[in-house]
């Protein structure tokens, strides 16, 4: 009949993504998925001493939002997309630091 069958324990845990998906379609809201693949450069939070970020790679997935990252000295570590940000190979293009790009210089005066 085109319906899905339910039942009482649905309810428990009920399942509004498609409620959802149509709710921010139609507020016009679009949700930027990322992703990192095997061998990805990325730094991750490091919720230890300094620094706050550690440059690490991507080891394992093993879902759609955790990985195994290998940090320095062979330390493997399981994280949730949330800690992580990419990082670039060239130093170049990370001259402002991950996550945090520096605002522009618009209208900022060098005090000279």
């Amino acid at each position: 009949m085109g319906r899905c069958l339910w039942t009482y324990l649905d309810r428990v845990h009920p399942d509004f993504s498609h409620e959802m998906r149509d709710l921010q379609e139609c507020k016009g809201i679009q949700t930027a998925t990322r992703r990192f693949a095997l061998q990805d450069l990325v730094y991750a939070q490091n919720w230890g001493r300094e620094p706050e970020w550690l440059e690490v790679i991507i080891v394992v997935v093993i879902g759609l939002l955790s990985y195994i990252i290998l940090a320095s000295k062979g330390l493997k570590l399981q994280c949730h997309i949330d800690q992580l940000c990419v990082r670039y190979s060239s130093a170049a293009e990370n001259v402002d630091g991950p996550c945090n790009p520096l605002e522009s210089d618009v209208g900022v005066s060098s005090g000279a």
